[in-house]
């Protein structure tokens, strides 16, 4: 069976998989990805290769997340974070009424 869409595609992070990326940089790496699209002489791939290298080990993912999607979808994403706002994924609610404590 074929995959469907760009085969270019087929194996880069989804959209929820860059969101998530982008907010366990928080502000501070969002705005490194701001400069990165920006400018400089090197490319965007590069730029999150040097990060991934150069800052701490828990947030190196988040930069080969960004790398591996690519300067348009990370520019997507962040054009529509601009517009939500940095916020956390959502998180299921419990219903009313259930309490913690284990059922009768």
């Amino acid at each position: 069976m074929l995959k469907e869409g760009n085969p270019r595609e087929w194996g880069r992070p989804s959209h929820a998989e860059i969101r998530k990326a982008m907010w366990l940089l928080g502000p501070d790496g969002t705005n490194e990805i701001r400069e990165a699209l920006t400018g400089g002489c090197e490319p965007f791939e590069k730029q999150m290769n040097r990060r991934m290298k150069t800052r701490r080990s828990d947030l190196r993912p988040a930069y080969k997340t960004l790398r591996q999607a690519g300067e348009e979808k990370v520019r997507d994403n962040l054009a529509s974070l601009d517009m939500e706002g940095l916020r956390q994924t959502r998180r299921r609610r419990r219903k009313p009424g259930r309490s913690l404590v284990g059922a009768r």
